[in-house]
């Protein structure tokens, strides 16, 4: 369904979230990985790149996320440094 959406030129993937779901949690979030390396295969003209920061879900000071660290995963998903400026520069500038 998500990349139907993509498709149609009217929706971005969001790469931000992904502790959110993970069943096996970070810092790698392999499970999220499994997704988002096949959406970034599929459109990477249609991906942002992001922490979903600040993280409003956290409560304590003790469940904060290390921002770095979720990046470092998050850009590792992306194959090569055209991936990269696509999702966090090319991309974004595109939508805003």
């Amino acid at each position: 369904m998500v990349k139907r959406l993509m498709d149609t030129g009217k929706c971005l993937f969001e790469f931000c979230a992904c502790y959110v779901s993970s069943q096996q949690g970070g810092p790698n979030y392999a499970d999220g990985a499994v997704v988002a390396l096949d959406i970034v295969a599929y459109a990477p003209d249609r991906i942002i790149g992001g922490t979903n920061f600040p993280h409003n879900m956290t409560q304590k000071t003790e469940d904060s996320l290390n921002d770095a660290a979720l990046l470092d995963s998050v850009l590792g998903w992306l194959p090569d440094r055209d991936a990269v400026q696509k999702a966090v520069v090319s991309n974004p500038a595109r939508l805003f």
